[in-house]
């Protein structure tokens, strides 16, 4: 199974912690402060 790859980061207004964005493969995940994971998505394609 590949890594997560972070892609950006930006802090938490008036709270000091930080969100970030990771990507694995298809996969997308926002985690906050010491790891947990708020939302995990798939990239899906359409017809």
């Amino acid at each position: 199974m590949a890594p997560w790859e972070l892609l950006d980061r930006a802090p938490i207004p008036g709270n000091g912690g930080e969100l970030r964005l990771y990507r694995r493969g298809q996969e997308y995940s926002i985690r906050v402060g010491g790891g947990y994971t708020i939302w995990v998505g798939r990239k899906v394609q359409s017809d």
